[in-house]
């Protein structure tokens, strides 16, 4: 059992994930009415990231939540969505934790995923659009690109992931608990909407 440093007086996990190895975890605490995104590194070494920002909700109060959290296959990079409408990308294996990337999307996402290969990352969010990225992480330089977009008609996507392929996406919603497989991504041309 790994406990955060300091006296938090019981928190409340609101994500996490577990590291392809099982070493290391990552949690999304809420504690006294504020948010923490901890890794886990192991029980001895606990690690806070900070990045994502609170944002202001539609009656003027400030609200934070982080809706997803998922580690590459290849288990070098954590991605973290939030609703300050980015996905960060985090070098887990420096001994220092930093965000090497960030991804500005138009909607909060409510679930992402890392395809097989690492190349790309998928988010899902609650009018229903899916997202791709090829997010070209050994390059801290250089921008993700989106190169898929689906929509869903309206329906909140709850869980997406992909198939072994790295290509096609499969994705779960909140209203209808359909399952949709969408088309491959080499089979979308870069930028392509498939919005109606």
């Amino acid at each position: 059992r790994v406990v955060p440093p300091g006296s938090w007086g019981g928190p409340y996990v609101l994500a996490s994930a577990f590291s392809p190895d099982g070493h290391s975890l990552a949690s999304v605490m809420e504690v006294r009415k504020t948010l923490h995104t901890f890794l886990a590194l192991d029980q001895d070494k606990t690690q806070e990231l900070i990045g994502h920002e609170s944002s202001t909700d539609i009656i003027g109060r400030q609200e934070f939540w982080i809706g997803s959290l998922s580690f590459s296959p290849c288990g070098k990079y954590l991605a973290s969505a939030a609703n300050d409408c980015t996905v960060r990308i985090w070098d887990v294996q420096k001994n220092d934790i930093q965000c090497t990337k960030i991804i500005d999307v138009p909607v909060a996402l409510r679930s992402l995923t890392f395809s097989p290969d690492s190349t790309f990352i998928a988010g899902g969010c609650a009018n229903g659009i899916v997202q791709v990225w090829n997010i070209a992480v050994e390059d801290p330089d250089s921008v993700a690109t989106n190169i898929a977009t689906y929509s869903f008609d309206k329906s909140s996507i709850k869980l997406l992931t992909f198939l072994c392929d790295s290509k096609s996406i499969v994705t779960t919603s909140w209203s209808d608990f359909t399952v949709t497989l969408w088309p491959a991504i080499d089979a979308v041309p870069s930028g392509t909407d498939t919005r109606e």
